[in-house]
């Protein structure tokens, strides 16, 4: 949810500023200075995703995992309410009083338009990683070995063993047959 809050973001200042150079010196200005992290950001969410779909996978390989269901009710109100607060606390941290006319800024409106459809996209995605990790998982389920009740294996004395009796004609040295040549 915050990738698609921050590329609404994004996007916002990129409509509302088209010249790359006006839009430079409006985000320094208002406490936009930490996008240069951007990369930083987006690689450790990438990790997480990562991780939470790998442990995912791996949860759904045991037989007892039921389905996740992804409630759509947070990707629809956590992303504007996100970038309300986030457009002031960076007028706040840059400026050092609270900014009270952010409202009122042409990025702003456009900003929070654009945050249900990145939203939705979202929230798309995120079922979508969710059934692959659960698919993956079952194709990697190992099947339950059936296990033996009791003793695997019953040990018997020596003595009480029966060996079959061997007849001595059957071994080859029996008396009967053609003479043989001196």
């Amino acid at each position: 949810m915050v990738a698609g809050s921050e590329v609404a973001h994004v996007v916002a200042y990129r409509l509302v500023y088209p010249n790359p150079l006006e839009r430079a010196a409006v985000l320094s200005s208002s406490g936009h200075g930490y996008f240069a992290y951007t990369p930083l950001a987006l690689a450790i969410g990438l990790a997480m995703v990562g991780c939470a779909w790998f442990a995912r996978a791996s949860q759904a390989r045991s037989t007892a995992a039921s389905p996740i269901a992804v409630s759509a009710w947070p990707f629809a109100a956590l992303p504007p309410a996100t970038f309300a607060l986030q457009e002031h606390l960076e007028r706040l941290i840059h400026d050092g009083a609270f900014p009270f006319g952010a409202v009122l800024e042409p990025t702003f409106m456009i900003g929070l338009a654009l945050q249900l459809p990145f939203a939705l996209a979202v929230y798309i995605v995120a079922r979508l990683l969710l059934r692959a990790a659960e698919r993956v998982g079952v194709l990697f389920r190992v099947a339950a070995r059936p296990r033996l009740v009791g003793p695997a294996r019953r040990v018997w004395p020596p003595e009480t063993i029966a060996l079959p009796r061997v007849a001595p004609l059957a071994a080859g040295s029996s008396g009967r047959g053609p003479p043989t040549a001196p």
